[in-house]
């Protein structure tokens, strides 16, 4: 009666050898793990690519933007020239007008 452990079976110490390496990898599935790992690694592969609605969006915002840009051309304006005289004719108000006007866009 040297010892009072009962001894373990060959089942029972492959068991426990695999329940020794399951707990050295946390409990985790091998065959899972794995796959993770590899949708990891093929997932840094892939190419970002937008929503394909959300593309067409962002096209036609810009188209708006470019349109209104070319609607708000400044133009000239009709007081400001006297065909008659042959060039500008403005006051001091109005050139202060059209300075400050320049100024804000």
């Amino acid at each position: 009666c040297a010892s009072s452990k009962p001894s373990l079976s060959k089942d029972q110490k492959k068991e426990a050898a695999a329940y020794q390496a399951r707990k050295k990898n946390g409990f985790k599935d091998p065959g899972l793990e794995q796959h993770r790992k590899n949708c990891v690694a093929q997932k840094k592969k892939l190419r970002h690519v937008e929503d394909p609605l959300a593309q067409k969006k962002k096209a036609a915002k810009v188209q708006q933007q470019k349109s209104r840009k070319k609607k708000k051309a400044p133009k000239i304006s009709s007081p400001l020239l006297d065909s008659a005289a042959g060039g500008l004719i403005l006051n001091e108000n109005e050139l202060q007008k059209q300075r400050k006007n320049l100024r804000s866009r």
